[in-house]
């Protein structure tokens, strides 16, 4: 790798962040820490959840668009059931993605995914993922400090009318 890091949001270290890993990239190239190569600069960055390859496109020296190559994703468990206070049994999967993520069907919970709904969401997204972290054990394949979830989506397989 050319680089390590870590990420550190306001409550945990996070195994791995895209959006910081793209900001990261920009950071190296721009400062001169990574030498810029044109048409792209490929910088590989070792995470806690593996090594990262990242793409810099650079035109005319400068950085046009950062993208990068993740460490494997896959679908940890599917059909987990857990109890949530205030909503009940709800059915869960669990994704790997650098992060174990909790995924939720909206359906679930009997709540539409809409702008009037964030509030409530945000508060019942730290109870489940709670609950689903009580519940459910997982384990990187390759780190073991990584076993907890972080992560939290709702999903919605319906179209929404509402917009």
């Amino acid at each position: 790798a050319d680089y390590g890091l870590f990420y550190i949001d306001a409550l945990t270290y996070q195994p791995m962040c895209g959006a910081g890993t793209l900001s990261v990239a920009k950071v190296l190239v721009e400062t001169g820490m990574v030498k810029r190569t044109e048409p792209e600069t490929v910088i590989k960055l070792e995470t806690p959840s593996g090594i990262v390859t990242v793409y810099v496109e650079i035109k005319i020296g400068d950085v046009q668009r950062i993208s990068f190559d993740n460490v494997p994703a896959f679908l940890y468990s599917k059909d987990l059931e857990i109890k949530v206070p205030g909503a009940g049994n709800i059915s869960v999967d669990v994704g790997l993605g650098g992060n174990f993520f909790t995924i939720v069907d909206i359906d679930s919970i009997k709540m539409d995914l809409t702008k009037d709904k964030m509030d409530e969401l945000r508060k019942l997204s730290k109870i489940i993922l709670a609950s689903a972290n009580e519940k459910i054990k997982v384990q990187h394949p390759a780190n073991k400090s990584i076993n907890y979830m972080d992560q939290l989506l709702f999903v919605q397989n319906r179209p929404n009318e509402k917009g």
